[in-house]
């Protein structure tokens, strides 16, 4: 089981899994609890899920575009020691082919394999 998983992410969607996250500790309160570490760019310091989750980690300005930016977000999990990584939906770490796998980034994800991910770009219509 993992213990620090970060937040690759904004928004409603980090606010999700941070929830999830303290559901999910408050179930099991005998175990060591799951830490959220948002990472955030300079624009989204003060933002809601930023201030939510139990650390959060700058990853720069937001005119770097750094959450496209795949070794700085390899260094920021690295930095912050996070043995799990989410990315939510709509995220570019799931595009075919990038290297911003979790494995890459030495660490678990709790997200669908990319290949599933994949499929899902190429679909048409309701699934």
């Amino acid at each position: 089981m993992f213990k620090r998983i970060a937040i690759v992410n904004r928004g409603e969607a980090a606010m999700r899994l941070i929830h999830a996250v303290r559901d999910l500790n408050a179930e099991h309160p005998g175990a060591e609890p799951i830490r959220t570490i948002a990472l955030y760019t300079d624009a989204e310091r003060t933002a809601m899920f930023a201030r939510e989750a139990d650390e959060a980690y700058s990853i720069g300005p937001a005119a770097a575009r750094p959450y496209l930016n795949h070794e700085l977000l390899a260094k920021a999990l690295r930095d912050t020691e996070a043995d799990a990584v989410w990315v939510g939906w709509g995220s570019s770490p799931r595009t075919p082919g990038s290297p911003t796998s979790a494995k890459a980034w030495g660490s678990r994800s709790s997200d669908p394999p990319v290949r599933r991910c994949a499929s899902w770009a190429t679909r048409s219509g309701p699934s």
